[in-house]
């Protein structure tokens, strides 16, 4: 009734009688109706297809169409376009009715026309095309949702007899709506199972719906298609009721045959997990343990309640770094997964190796929901393969490389000797004699022998040296980097010594055996490993000619070389302890005024028997042997502990300055010394200066700025040596921590004979004054240097024009001297010399030399 509200209802009224049509448009209209009128059947038709109204009000007896032929046209039309027809006919004879009705009337009503009847009559016709236009849209509605259904959808009767399935459940089954209409479907598609025997019409879930009223479901069930072939089913069975009565059942079902087959790849998956030898570990995308299977606790040592909820780091083994991790963690995010090698900890402490795979697992939306980790335990496998692997490159009998492993190691030692500018050296051994002790007392005592010596050799040499075995009693030694040919020789007097120590054996009175060692040293005796080993061993022969029990270098002139070296290396040892060093000292003055500010300490060797050696004899082999740690801790202390003497004399306090070698620079202990030095002699670390070259502070560039600053904290001063002698940079001399440079004196020597040694000393001395940097010169030897490089803005000069080195009582009666005369030019208040000059401090006539083995 909502929708006669809404609209008007449309009645057309047809009869030949106008004063019937007028008085029934009359009583329609006063009751709410919209009315159209035709005279005739033919006018009737017509307005109805244009209109389509709700009703139609027709008599019977009319022209060119009667009512019951004009009712009968009007079936003709499409269901939704019919409407109730009310026949108003003055006929009531059982014929007549009849007629009526079968020509498709809904009704009739007599003349004369009772119009509370009509209006009753109008109404319910009306009422019942509202109602079944409504229950045609439901049901069009619910076919609809019935065909859009993903399940399929039968409906049976009370009986079990099909009534309505929706296409799915065609499509499914096989079969189509009208072929299955009205019949059991028991015996069709529910009658058997799948090992071959009959479903019961007792166990059938539809009929039993049907049978006690209630909803039955079933997670497999198994279903007959047309073609005869079963497939499983989920259904859900539910009465229909009418009115509290069970009139059939609706019952919905699912193809579950590929959830059925996802289900059983999972059952196998599942079997495969737990009965494979690889561990297998699943995390959350957090990295928390979810599962493992039992491998994994074989393996692991732990348990899967211990595993599940803790994170992988209790595999952590400690043999990678962050790195390792980080590349495992990256190739993982970029590509979804990673493969390789890792070691693991089980809970036993125990350390394996594995094969690991991991593996994002990923969601629709590609986003990662968990990592899955295989492992396969594959420890036992490089353990043989190491095995393998040691037997094929190591001596049977001593456990040493063979031939094969040395060649090897002895090519990757000269590669990366020749990429780094260093030596390397081949020991070449053959025992003296082992025949004669092999035939005096077997085979068995002589394999003793060899491995005792493999041992002595192996204790004799540092870990990243190689001793080998090539067969018989003939042995190899590579010692992969050495600072110089003495290196070598010291070992080789050391396998020496090692081997002649007595051998005692069980049974036999104990013997000593010696060896002869041949030398070959890369670059200068070759640069493959072949010709290395042959002139090591062309060497060794020598050895052997020669008398045995010693070493032969392959080079004879190497060989003096090195025996002298090693010599002087015995003799600056012994200098060191008998107090054979002693220094000497030259000032260095003021530019600007010619008066002493500091004095430099320079060693001097006072050796017994060849006098006063030069520093240059000497200081080169302190630096390779790290004698000059030592040596300069002497130093520093000497120098301290005389500037002391001096100020406590009542001398004009100087500057002492020290140098620091290479050696020193680098060393641990370098801070700790000069504490000591400083608290050792009592001297204010004002008056102590430190001078390191700048090939040193270059070469050590990033360590400088921390040694220097560690140095500058003490409250000493610092003077960067040798400057301009190698391309300083400005942004190094910014970080550093300095006082003052020192002009290299190979730079001041060209001072007088090249203009552009003159240009250079004038930007080297610009660089600094732009830092707030002093800048002291070194060698000055003439008037004419020191007058330039005063007038370039030097603030400190040193060299031969003033003073020779002098020993420390020399130096203190000139401190004393100098001392004296400028008090006395105080008290006479002489003015001072203008422009650039200097006092003559040269005796006249006095020759002015440099001596470039002055060298502190």
């Amino acid at each position: 009734m909502t929708d006669l509200c809404l609209k008007k209802p449309l009645i057309l009224v047809a009869d030949d009688d106008p004063a019937m049509r007028f008085m029934l448009r009359r009583a329609l209209e006063k009751d709410g109706y919209a009315v159209i009128e035709a005279e005739d059947g033919a006018a009737a038709l017509e307005a109805y297809e244009q209109a389509e109204p709700d009703i139609v009000l027709m008599d019977v007896l009319m022209p060119v169409l009667d009512g019951f032929a004009l009712c009968a046209q009007l079936q003709t039309l499409p269901r939704h376009r019919r409407a109730p027809v009310l026949m108003i006919t003055g006929l009531d004879d059982d014929a007549s009715v009849e007629k009526a009705y079968q020509s498709g009337a809904t009704d009739y009503i007599t003349k004369p026309i009772q119009w509370a009847v009509l209006r009753q009559r109008v109404r319910r016709l009306l009422q019942a095309q509202h109602t079944e236009k409504a229950l045609k849209a439901r049901e069009t509605q619910l076919s609809a949702v019935a065909s859009a259904l993903g399940e399929g959808l039968i409906v049976l009767d009370a009986e079990g007899r099909l009534t309505f399935m929706n296409p799915e459940a065609e499509r499914l089954l096989g079969w189509s709506l009208p072929e299955l209409l009205g019949k059991k479907i028991h015996s069709i598609i529910h009658n058997r199972r799948p090992e071959g025997d009959p479903i019961a019409e007792a166990d059938c879930l539809v009929l039993k719906t049907i049978g006690a009223g209630e909803t039955y479901r079933s997670d497999e069930e198994y279903f007959t298609r047309k073609d005869g072939a079963l497939f499983p089913v989920s259904l859900v069975s539910t009465p229909l009721r009418v009115n509290d009565r069970i009139t059939g059942a609706v019952t919905a079902f699912h193809d579950i045959s590929d959830r059925k087959k996802v289900e059983e790849r999972l059952l196998l998956a599942a079997k495969v997990i737990e009965t494979t030898t690889e561990g297998i570990m699943i995390t959350d995308a957090g990295g928390v343990i979810e599962s493992v299977n039992p491998a994994f606790c074989r393996s692991t040592g732990y348990s899967e309640s211990e595993a599940i909820g803790n994170s992988p780091r209790i595999l952590k083994s400690g043999r990678h770094d962050g790195e390792f991790y980080r590349k495992m963690w990256k190739a993982l995010l970029e590509t979804g997964q990673w493969q390789g090698e890792i070691w693991n900890r089980r809970k036993s402490g125990e350390l394996y190796a594995a094969w690991l795979t991991i593996s994002a697992i990923k969601d629709s939306h590609g986003r990662t929901t968990q990592y899955a980790a295989i492992f396969s335990d594959i420890t036992e496998d490089k353990r043989n393969q190491e095995r393998i692997k040691h037997q094929a490159y190591h001596d049977a009998l001593t456990d040493l490389p063979n031939r094969l492993l040395f060649i090897d190691r002895l090519t990757q030692a000269i590669a990366q000797a020749t990429r780094n500018c260093y030596m390397l050296a081949v020991l070449f051994l053959d025992l003296d004699r082992f025949k004669q002790i092999n035939d005096t007392y077997g085979h068995a005592l002589g394999d003793l022998l060899l491995q005792g010596v493999a041992g002595r050799l192996r204790r004799a040499v540092r870990d990243s040296d190689t001793v080998a075995r090539l067969g018989g009693d003939e042995f190899t030694i590579l010692l992969p980097q050495i600072g110089s040919v003495e290196d070598a020789a010291k070992v080789a007097q050391k396998i020496l010594a090692s081997l002649r120590q007595p051998w005692s054996f069980e049974g036999i009175p104990s013997f000593c055996i010696t060896t002869s060692i041949g030398i070959a040293v890369c670059p200068t005796d070759g640069e493959e490993a072949e010709t290395l080993m042959h002139n090591a061993d062309a060497a060794m022969y020598r050895a052997k000619a020669q008398g045995r029990n010693h070493y032969q270098l392959y080079t004879p002139e190497l060989n003096a070389w090195a025996f002298e070296r090693l010599a002087m290396e015995t003799r600056l040892r012994r200098a060191l302890d008998q107090g054979e060093f002693v220094l000497y000292y030259q000032p260095k003055v003021e530019a600007a005024t010619g008066n002493w500010c500091a004095v430099e300490a320079l060693i001097r060797w006072q050796h017994p028997d060849l006098g006063l050696v030069s520093p240059t004899e000497f200081l080169r082999l302190a630096e390779d042997t790290g004698l000059i740690v030592p040596i300069g801790e002497w130093c520093l202390e000497e120098a301290c502990v005389r500037n002391k003497a001096w100020q406590d004399a009542g001398l004009p306090p100087v500057r002492m300055a020290v140098n620091l070698s290479a050696r020193q620079f680098q060393h641990p202990n370098l801070l700790a010394a000069v504490e000591k030095a400083l608290q050792k002699s009592g001297l204010p670390p004002a008056w102590l200066e430190l001078e390191i070259s700048e090939e040193v502070i270059l070469r050590f560039a990033d360590l400088a700025p921390i040694v220097l600053g560690d140095l500058k904290s003490l409250g000493l001063s610092l003077t960067m040596d040798q400057y301009g002698k190698r391309d300083s940079r400005i942004t190094l001399l910014q970080k550093l921590p300095i006082d003052r440079v020192k002009i290299a004196a190979s730079q001041v020597i060209d001072l007088s004979a090249c203009h552009d040694a003159r240009k250079s000393v004038k930007a080297l001395i610009a660089l600094a004054r732009s830092l707030d940097l002093h800048v002291a010169a070194d060698g000055v030897g003439t008037r004419e240097q020191c007058d330039f490089l005063t007038a370039a803005g030097c603030d400190e000069i040193q060299g031969h024009l003033f003073s020779d080195p002098l020993s420390a009582e020399e130096m203190g009666r000139k401190m004393g001297d100098e001392a004296k005369q400028e008090k006395d030019a105080e008290v006479e208040s002489r003015p001072k010399k203008t422009g650039t000059l200097l006092p003559d401090l040269v005796a006249c006539g006095k020759p002015i030399r440099y001596d470039k083995n002055d060298i502190g």
